[in-house]
């Protein structure tokens, strides 16, 4: 539905062209409801609702076509009563001028040869996705109120927008609505409400009513009696407009503080409600119940600030950002829902990006008490979960997996098992938001932790969901350290023996991440735009430039397992004009070990003095100088092992080593004199036979030094093992990791 972004650009130009006095908000808010009205109008046609091509009529007849457009929007109000087509409400449309052209164009691209869609089997959530990017984009007007479509900060700053797939939508609906109506009648499920707080174009409230409605008819098939009671279906076995429309009230609940994306939810809600009906059905219901056909949604789905409540307007004495905060009572918005003690169930996809707005910062501070280091928005959302569930309550949503990994998030790690019954996590080893973040579905239940509670982990790769293991929550750590839901209970233990069995390595060394070349405002002179664009003080791929400071320098990419890529090719000028420098004690150090940040696994090697390492590297310095050794142990396939215990990011597109995971690897605190010599003696060995692999170009030569490679890191693997006295059962499990 490319045409959307099309169709609001035509729109939006000529509307501010033709109606000087809108304001920005009063521009988006015409356009999108246009937009809307004519895409429930055309899909009603093809659904038979409508007679076909009503909406033709409107662009071959008359002096303005978008007078003639209004006069089918009034109709549908009678028919509908959708509050789409409430002009009581909506006081600008009424008022402006459309140029005839631009209506006739859009008209003329919804009906056949131009447009490719058979709108009568459009699923409502093919709808959703293409107006997921719609939503990701708003409409500014400059001083001489000409319009530009622009992408809105938030979703220039996240690379886009990213819809969540229908799979996660069903797993998270199934494992949450599903197992709260198990043993239900529709009367108590009349009971239910579910809610998303951040709905956006309103997926998983889809996901849920559809869920629902399903529910409903394979429920009154099976009992006639109580189905003619209620009178709940149709002479043809489908449910019944009223029920449809009892469901949709009663259960379905949104907020987004977006009001466009409120009204999108409400047009894919309402859309879904009227599948199934036909012109007579339609007519039917006007004339014996004297009822229209749709609901309106407006107590249902609102507009808001789901996190801050009206306290906000506490010490407050500017509004100007009030329009831009939204504060938001979710008792005063929903009072029938906080009656009973709140919803039963929380869905959705909550947004995930870094709270910069400095009264937010101060607000969230002095509201949310389980945060730590730097404000996100899903982490507060967590937090904010609680305060919407009843007791029993069902809680799925999908985030990035760093709640889990993350050092810096003990608190809200320690919140969520303390507070929370956790009965299922998704691990999804799969990138399905593209560039952004690598993610987990929670299901959890609003309950204290129970003592012998059972968590089911499943994963999902290569297209499908399996079942990895079930634990017991109360094996997890509930002081906020860090957990890995992957890891077999053989394996913590196995964990626990060779932890216990080390020093860490920040006990033994010194980390440091590298060095940072560019930032804007950075560095001294503070750099500039043009210092970012031009990159001044980095050359790569040619000789060493002349002038003064120019020293190599290595990056991430230029590393490999105990081997050196930097053949004379990349350059940097040192000094305080980079945006973090680091102290040049550290490169000047005659022998130390540097590992690659971006890898799932530890890949580490030896430089010499005077390199510059980049910050995607980290550089480790011995304080007994026995790099070599070190290295092994580092590069060891039990220290892989231990890695992958405390940052189980195996496989994933964005896995990083931090330098907090570097410090936390193990050094074994009983090796002998002669196991380090020989380790060491190895590692000399491997960094040659590699230096050596690099050069040659013959490809026997190439296996056998390969060859040669493996039987040395064989062998160290082995000395490691009997360090360690590991048992054979014990091997294995490293081994298979």
């Amino acid at each position: 539905m490319a045409s959307l972004d099309k169709w609001r650009v035509v729109l939006a130009q000529n509307i501010a062209l033709r109606n000087k006095n809108l304001e920005e908000d009063e521009l988006n808010f015409v356009v999108q409801h246009t937009i809307d009205r004519i895409i429930f109008l055309r899909i009603a046609e093809d659904r038979r609702v409508e007679d076909y091509g009503e909406l033709q009529k409107s662009v071959t007849s008359g002096d303005e076509y978008y007078q003639n457009l209004l006069r089918n929007f009034y109709i549908a109000d009678r028919k509908y009563n959708s509050g789409l087509f409430d002009f009581d409400k909506d006081k600008i449309s009424t008022h402006i001028s459309i140029d005839n052209k631009v209506i006739k164009s859009i008209i003329e691209e919804l009906y056949y040869p131009v447009c490719p869609y058979e709108f009568a089997v459009l699923p409502v959530e093919i709808l959703g996705t293409a107006y997921e990017q719609f939503l990701g984009k708003t409409i500014t007007i400059n001083t001489a109120h000409r319009a530009k479509i622009e992408e809105k900060p938030e979703v220039r700053k996240a690379g886009g927008v990213y819809y969540t797939p229908q799979y996660i939508v069903d797993y998270i609906v199934k494992n949450t609505i599903g197992k709260l109506v198990e043993g239900k009648t529709p009367k108590e499920i009349t009971k239910l409400k579910i809610a998303d707080p951040a709905c956006g174009s309103g997926s998983f409230l889809i996901g849920a009513y559809n869920y629902l409605l399903e529910w409903h008819l394979d429920f009154y098939t099976k009992k006639e009696t109580l189905a003619k009671k209620d009178k709940a279906l149709t002479p043809t076995g489908a449910l019944s407009t009223s029920i449809k429309k009892q469901i949709l009230l009663n259960n379905i609940y949104g907020v987004d503080i977006d009001v466009n994306a409120v009204e999108v939810t409400k047009l894919s809600l309402l859309l879904k409600c009227m599948e199934g009906e036909t012109q007579a059905s339609v007519e039917m219901q006007m004339e014996l119940f004297h009822d229209r056909v749709l609901p309106t949604l407006d107590n249902n789905i609102k507009s808001g600030n789901s996190l801050v409540d009206l306290d906000y307007y506490e010490d407050q004495f500017d509004f100007k950002d009030e329009k831009k905060i939204k504060p938001f009572s979710w008792q005063k918005a929903f009072p029938e829902v906080f009656k009973q003690g709140g919803f039963n169930c929380v869905i959705g996809n909550p947004p995930y990006a870094q709270v910069t707005d400095k009264s937010l910062v101060i607000y969230f501070n002095e509201k949310y008490f389980h945060q730590d280091y730097q404000q996100d928005l899903y982490l507060l959302f967590l937090e904010k979960y609680k305060h919407l569930l009843l007791t029993g309550g069902m809680l799925g949503v999908i985030i990035p997996n760093t709640w889990l990994q993350s050092i810096k998030f003990r608190n809200i790690r320690k919140y969520l098992t303390t507070e929370f019954n956790w009965k299922r996590i998704l691990h999804i080893n799969e990138h399905i938001f593209k560039a952004v973040v690598d993610t987990h579905v929670l299901l959890f239940e609003m309950k204290g932790q129970a003592i012998n509670n059972k968590v089911v982990i499943d994963i999902f790769e290569k297209n499908r969901i399996k079942e990895h293991q079930t634990i017991l929550q109360n094996s997890f750590p509930n002081n906020g350290d860090t957990i890995n839901i992957l890891s077999k209970e053989n394996e913590k233990k196995l964990f626990e023996k060779i932890k216990n069995l080390s020093n860490s390595i920040r006990e033994v060394s010194n980390v440091y991440n590298g060095v940072k070349p560019f930032e804007k405002g950075k560095g001294n002179p503070p750099q500039t735009e043009q210092t970012m664009k031009e990159k001044p003080f980095v050359v790569e791929d040619q000789e060493k430039p002349k002038g003064k400071n120019w020293l190599p320098l290595l990056r991430g990419s230029l590393i490999n397992r105990y081997v050196n890529f930097w053949n004379n090719n990349s350059w940097i000028q040192y000094g305080e004009w980079l945006a973090a420098p680091r102290d040049p004690k550290i490169f000047e150090a005659k022998e130390k070990i540097i590992i690659r940040q971006t890898s799932d696994s530890i890949i580490a090697t030896l430089i010499e003095a005077n390199i510059i390492c980049r910050n995607n590297l980290h550089i480790l310095i011995s304080t007994s100088d026995n790099h070599k050794f070190l290295l092994g142990i580092l590069n060891s396939r039990l220290s892989d092992f231990y890695y992958f215990q405390i940052n189980p990011e195996r496989g994933e597109v964005l896995a990083e080593v931090k330098k907090q995971h570097v410090e936390q690897l193990p050094f074994p605190k009983n090796a002998s004199k002669k196991q380090q010599a020989e380790i060491a003696q190895l590692v000399e060995q491997l960094l040659h036979l590699n230096a050596e692999k690099q050069k040659t170009k013959l490809t026997s030569k190439m296996q056998q030094l390969q060859n040669h490679i493996d039987y040395c890191e064989d062998k160290i693997n082995k000395i490691v093992y009997e360090i360690y006295g590991l048992a054979e059962e014990e091997i294995a499990i490293v081994e298979a990791n």
